[in-house]
């Protein structure tokens, strides 16, 4: 039987382009150039799968979705968005909504195709979920002595779709890899009810060795040194197909010497992790918590599980790579800085440095940490738009060079607004320059109106502005700047804030571990 797919694109190329694609992969295509044709083609005859454009000329993407959404029937009909705009925002978006996948213009013919595959196999899977509860349904009208066992098999099913499509949304939209380790072993052995798991992965795409990432039921040093090789019998014996095989049988004793390591003996189970066809990891899995064996549907819910996290250690990786980007970018722009102004030549590394101290001793949240890292590099960052001759004048600025000056605050947030991932930092980089009395500037804003991350980058900034060579004076001993900041409390800086940088400077290992980059502490 051929799957009908419904492609919706304003660009007829696009569409002839898929439409050439899919046919010939055997699929039935239907195409619209706009979002009315499309959906008088979805109510007309509900297609497998939707390919959909998140711009159309009479009518938002997302809203389309929204109505194809609301005009299912009995069962669920997947949408894969099309753009040409890849930016995560956009992303995020079409994933909240519950889009199955995302792919950026121009579309890999290769990747379309292996998306499709998988979305219209899960697809199938969860259909035949629900057409087996209609089965039972059926069933219990027919037989009402058997309404009260199979009305339980009925609630037990519906429970575990819920499960299932609840486990896949949340696996797939952790974008931290860490937590998304940590919550995928929690739910495999939260659902399975099992002792015990451990997942190795590989550290990157072109690692020969699997390393230990998350472990529950053990303490992590009794795998201390294990490694499974990447081209080892084992791995081989495991195959390519994301399915769990069962470690030790008894009636097999060749078990033992397809083992990397003695100590995964104390598994039943292994499931390789597959992205993109390619196996990235493997999950160990124990002996269930009531010693009874694994079912049917323990082993499906055991795929289903690592299926998700699959998709999710992609999803992260991306996401990883999209941050590296930007950082690199940051680097970039800090280091253009750096050239234009002498002063400035590892000026934001110290603050940086200092800021993070501060922000660790007043026990700040780590999310709030890293923002004021970021927000410490970056606090100068507004002085691309400043000139050369103002940046290093010796003589005193005129006033409209001081106003010039005064703007670089205004002008850094302007810069980094609109990278996703330094949502928070902006405010840091405007109001760096605010007063506790509410005599600072751009905004004037006083005492706790401040961002804290801000009053900790004002102190860190003072401080190194005073212990480093100006154009116009020399730089103040430690103790002397010291001094200058406790003077400027409950006036210039929060009083907090000051407090906890003077525990800092008068410890004497931090002292120490600064003293390469400052002559005088």
């Amino acid at each position: 039987m051929q799957e009908d797919i419904l492609v919706v694109d304003d660009d007829p190329d696009v569409l002839d382009i898929l439409s050439e694609t899919l046919n010939k992969r055997g699929y039935n295509v239907v195409v619209a150039l706009d979002a009315q044709s499309a959906l008088r083609s979805f109510k007309r005859k509900q297609p497998s799968l939707v390919i959909l454009d998140i711009m159309l000329p009479d009518m938002d993407g997302l809203e389309v979705f929204k109505r194809m959404r609301a005009d299912q029937a009995d069962r669920y009909i997947p949408i894969l968005f099309l753009s040409s705009n890849g930016d995560l925002e956009t992303k995020l978006s079409g994933f909240d909504m519950g889009a199955e996948d995302y792919l950026v213009k121009p579309v890999s013919l290769k990747e379309l195709n292996a998306k499709i595959g998988k979305i219209l196999k899960r697809t199938s899977q969860a259909q035949a979920l629900w057409e087996e509860r209609e089965a039972l349904e059926t069933e219990v009208t027919k037989e009402h002595e058997n309404y009260i066992h199979i009305n339980k098999q009925l609630k037990k099913q519906v429970l575990a779709m819920k499960t299932l499509f609840s486990i896949s949304q949340d696996l797939t939209r952790i974008l931290e890899l860490d937590e998304l380790i940590n919550a995928f072993a929690l739910t495999i052995v939260g659902e399975l009810r099992i002792s015990s798991m451990a997942f190795f992965a590989l550290v990157s795409e072109n690692s020969k060795i699997l390393s230990l990432r998350g472990v529950k039921g053990f303490r992590k040093e009794k795998f201390a040194g294990l490694e499974i090789p990447r081209d080892c019998a084992f791995v081989e014996w495991l195959g390519t197909r994301a399915k769990p095989k069962k470690i030790v049988r008894s009636n097999d004793r060749t078990w033992v010497k397809r083992l990397p390591d003695i100590r995964l003996a104390a598994f039943e189970y292994a499931t390789p992790i597959m992205i993109k066809d390619k196996m990235r990891g493997i999950v160990f899995t124990g002996p269930k918590l009531s010693r009874d064996d694994y079912t049917p549907y323990d082993l499906d819910m055991l795929q289903f599980i690592c299926n998700s996290a699959g998709v999710g250690m992609e999803n992260a990786r991306l996401f990883k790579e999209l941050q590296t980007t930007y950082l690199s970018t940051v680097k970039t722009l800090v280091s253009i800085i750096e050239a234009k102004d002498s002063y400035t030549r590892g000026h934001t590394e110290r603050v940086a440095e200092y800021a993070i101290a501060i922000a660790e001793r007043m026990n700040l949240p780590q999310e709030e940490q890293r923002r004021i890292a970021f927000g410490a590099v970056l606090h100068d960052i507004g002085k691309l738009g400043v000139l050369e001759k103002v940046l290093n004048k010796k003589e005193q600025l005129d006033t409209e060079e001081w106003k010039i000056l005064k703007a670089h605050p205004e002008v850094g947030a302007s810069i980094i607004e609109n990278m996703e991932f330094l949502t928070g930092t902006v405010e840091l980089v405007r109001h760096h320059h605010e007063n506790w009395n509410g005599k600072g500037y751009p905004d004037g804003l006083k005492g706790e109106e401040i961002p804290i991350g801000s009053r900790i980058i004002a102190v860190a900034d003072g401080f190194d502005a005073m212990t480093t060579d100006r154009p116009y004076r020399k730089a103040l001993k430690w103790t002397e700047a010291l001094s200058t900041i406790k003077e400027g409390s409950g006036i210039q800086y929060d009083p907090e804030v000051v407090r906890s940088f003077e525990e800092i400077i008068r410890d004497k290992n931090f002292r120490k571990r600064m003293r390469e980059k400052h002559s005088n502490p």
